[in-house]
């Protein structure tokens, strides 16, 4: 019986000198890089106590009271995702005393056609934030202290704490002095974030009818809590911590 033969091994390729040609892969081997993510582990609020420059870079340095909140499908849709980046982190910080607002985006890169987070925050903000750290210090630096139990409504109630006491006020929202308004509007786009479906009242309504929780402490006023009502419907923007 005849002897299979071997095939024959095939000849080695001369060196031209060139280095072997590296595989190229699409871009869509790094989608995955920039899949969605949920806006509840992105998006940071912080609360900000301090009224002057120094107290606030260090509160700022230090992260504020940090919190979250529970409801983000008006702003980035139904699937509370944000689009299109790699290590994005949002960070939203507020001034107790003014309600003055600073945005903070941070990412590591995004790729075309992510979702504009800017944009989108934008449309829910009666009166605009600033990106600028500096503007927004200069912001809360120079407003000016407000004395609620001179200029918003009657009292109607007290809470003693440890070092402080809040206060509870009540007026029709048309009969608030215009800082106030402007105080309520900065404050406002909470209530999208905290209320499922919220809207903004309007102030000329006089329907509506507001409760201001305001905490003094050394001296100082700063509205913690706001509850507006008109007929049934109740809105209450609260800051935790």
């Amino acid at each position: 019986m005849a002897s299979q033969k071997a095939p024959e091994k095939a000849p080695d390729r001369p060196y031209n000198g060139r280095p072997s040609k590296k595989v190229k892969f699409s871009p869509q081997v790094q989608v995955a890089e920039y899949h969605a993510v949920p806006a509840q582990d992105t998006v940071t609020f912080h609360l900000l106590l301090a009224t002057t420059a120094e107290q606030l870079q260090r509160q700022m340095a230090s992260g504020g009271m940090p919190f979250k909140c529970e409801f983000y499908n008006q702003v980035f849709g139904e699937s509370e995702e944000i689009n299109g980046y790699k290590g994005l982190q949002v960070h939203i910080w507020f001034a107790a005393n003014s309600y003055h607002c600073w945005v903070n985006i941070q990412y590591e890169s995004k790729r075309p056609g992510a979702d504009d987070v800017l944009t989108l925050l934008q449309a829910w903000w009666p009166q605009p934030f600033t990106t600028d750290k500096q503007e927004f210090i200069n912001r809360v630096t120079s407003a000016p202290a407000r004395d609620f139990s001179q200029e918003v409504g009657t009292a109607v109630g007290r809470i003693a704490g440890k070092g402080y006491e809040v206060k509870l006020y009540h007026s029709r929202m048309v009969d608030t002095p215009d800082w106030f308004k402007e105080l309520h509007a900065r404050m406002e786009p909470l209530l999208v974030f905290t209320i499922d479906g919220a809207n903004f009242l309007d102030v000329r309504d006089s329907k509506w009818e507001v409760v201001a929780a305001v905490m003094e402490k050394d001296g100082q006023q700063c509205m913690v809590r706001c509850k507006d009502t008109c007929a049934h419907t109740t809105c209450t923007h609260l800051l935790n911590g």
